[in-house]
């Protein structure tokens, strides 16, 4: 890969990451079960892929993962 593809690359990355992230933050104070969330996604992205998502997010204290059900911060 050449520097421009990295860097677009990224740049998906990064955006890929903030849209759950604000999916997360639309279903309010309830919530939103993993599992319900990665159904919709799950056409666009692997489970892996989706979980490390969820680890970022959850590591950076953006959101909070109890019992499987998904929380903005």
């Amino acid at each position: 890969m050449e520097e421009k593809e990295i860097k677009e690359a990224m740049k998906g990355a990064i955006y890929t990451i903030m849209a759950i992230d604000e999916a997360i933050k639309g279903f309010g104070e309830k919530g939103v079960p993993e599992g319900h969330l990665y159904a919709v996604v799950m056409s666009k992205m692997a489970l892996e892929t989706f979980q490390s998502i969820i680890n970022i997010l959850t590591k950076s204290g953006r959101i909070t993962r109890a019992n499987h059900l998904l929380k903005s911060v």
